[in-house]
């Protein structure tokens, strides 16, 4: 069965047009079903068949559309500017508007009995991240607990668990005693965790492009089916990301200046 599944995989990704990773935020199947409604717009707007995968990790994601393996990638901030830096072929194409805006945040969550007030009561404690390359379950709680005196090494243990769900998971078991999600992840569990400090807002995802592999005015087509969605659809939900209205164009600057200020 499971030979079965790899092959028809296979002869899926053969036959696939266009090939968008996702980074895996959350549970896949979860992932999976969210992001249905975008490939369905990109496969009408293209007239060619669109697969959406979500990537194993955020490495994998961020080496692929590096290598030119895949057309599109949906990043974070900190990936799109961390693959930005690796080539000058790489060029976010648009960023999402989610809920009305461009830039979203995170949340340090704690559980919901937790005596820990501020940020610096995690000394000594233990810390859950997310993917090592993960804007708000990973860079961006490293960069508030620094700010709050703590580097790593004051911490009892920490943990890099992979993704939000998982860091969810280990503040709500008491493996850690607090963790970086995205905070619109947090209302889910609100009988079970709270939050303790949101971050700053930060730029929105991106869907990047590696311009070096992929033709230019394929690229050029598929920005504009983009582009144009918030004007030929109504909002939709795409899972985890939240209500997406639609897109507007990414610019490399404002992705540079925000990973500057983090790293």
């Amino acid at each position: 069965m499971k030979k079965l599944f790899l092959f028809l995989l296979f002869i899926s990704l053969l036959e696939a047009k266009v090939i968008m990773n996702v980074i895996p935020v959350i549970e896949k199947s979860k992932l999976e079903k969210g992001l249905e409604p975008l490939r369905l717009v990109l496969e009408e707007a293209l007239g060619e068949k669109v697969v959406i995968r979500v990537n194993k990790n955020y490495k994998e994601g961020e080496d692929e559309i590096f290598e030119g393996k895949v057309d599109l990638a949906f990043l974070g901030p900190i990936a799109t500017a961390k693959l930005m830096k690796r080539s000058r072929y790489l060029i976010p194409l648009v960023k999402l508007v989610k809920d009305g805006s461009t830039k979203y945040r995170g949340a340090i969550i704690v559980k919901r009995n937790s005596s820990i007030k501020r940020m610096k009561d995690f000394k000594n404690k233990k810390f859950a991240f997310g993917d090592s390359s993960s804007t708000l379950s990973t860079v961006i709680p490293k960069y508030m607990l620094k700010r709050a005196g703590i580097e790593l090494h004051s911490l009892d243990k920490y943990y890099y668990t992979g993704s939000h769900s998982n860091v969810i998971k280990y503040v709500i078991s008491g493996k850690a005693a607090g963790g970086g999600v995205k905070a619109n992840l947090v209302k889910e569990y609100l009988n079970q965790i709270k939050v303790l400090k949101y971050t700053m807002y930060v730029p929105s995802f991106t869907i990047l492009a590696n311009a070096k592999y992929t033709d230019r005015r394929k690229l050029s087509k598929i920005k504009t089916a983009l582009l144009k969605f918030k004007s030929s659809h109504n909002s939709i939900k795409i899972g985890p990301f939240g209500k997406l209205d639609g897109f507007k164009k990414a610019y490399k600057n404002e992705y540079k200046k925000f990973y500057e200020m983090v790293k």
